[in-house]
């Protein structure tokens, strides 16, 4: 997916998941992209600020990317979980609790809403996760809390299934994008003349 999202022309990548060393081993994608490793939320959020601001560094960009929010959004709780037991020696570090995962959803829900209000083209990616739907089957959609997935697929205008064929010796030759759902994928657009 990272080196997929790497063929967009004029592209500022958030790596958060590491996503930038498989574009690496592909040469000509490197004029494409610019990319900005993750330190920290408040490096993702002041960027996107500068990005609403329309600073002039920026104006290049056509594309921005965030790659992907399914790590962002762990990293994100972890950062969250660690600052409130270092003020509560009670707490443990490492074990968010409910109310870490309401605000986690809701701050989640503000960076998609930021990057959405962009006037750029904006790539998220995800994970994928298998759910259970009622009726016992599998059910393929973001790796996301269920309120952020839902949230999310609900805002942008498209929400796609990535898969790639992968050859024996590991290459990809051919990748395809689902953009409409069916009963086993969650998949959505609003974009008219898509097959």
């Amino acid at each position: 997916k990272s080196v997929f999202t790497a063929t967009a022309k004029n592209n500022f990548i958030f790596d958060i998941e590491e996503g930038s060393k498989s574009i690496r081993n592909h040469p000509e994608l490197h004029d494409n992209v610019t990319i900005l490793p993750y330190k920290s939320s408040y490096q993702v959020e002041s960027t996107i600020d500068y990005f609403k601001r329309n600073d002039p560094r920026l104006a290049k960009f056509e594309v921005v990317t965030l790659d992907s929010f399914t790590a962002y959004q762990q990293k994100d709780i972890i950062a969250h979980v660690r600052t409130e037991s270092a003020k509560d020696s009670s707490r443990n570090p490492y074990l968010p609790v409910g109310t870490d995962y309401n605000i986690n959803t809701q701050h989640m829900k503000r960076i998609a809403q930021d990057l959405h209000d962009l006037e750029r083209h904006v790539i998220i990616t995800c994970l994928k996760k298998e759910v259970q739907d009622e009726t016992g089957a599998l059910y393929i959609r973001p790796d996301l809390t269920d309120k952020l997935a839902a949230y999310c697929a609900g805002m942008f205008d498209l929400v796609g299934y990535l898969t790639a064929d992968i050859g024996s010796d590991g290459s990809v030759s051919n990748r395809r994008l689902q953009v409409h759902p069916t009963t086993r994928v969650a998949a959505k657009t609003r974009i008219g003349g898509l097959p």
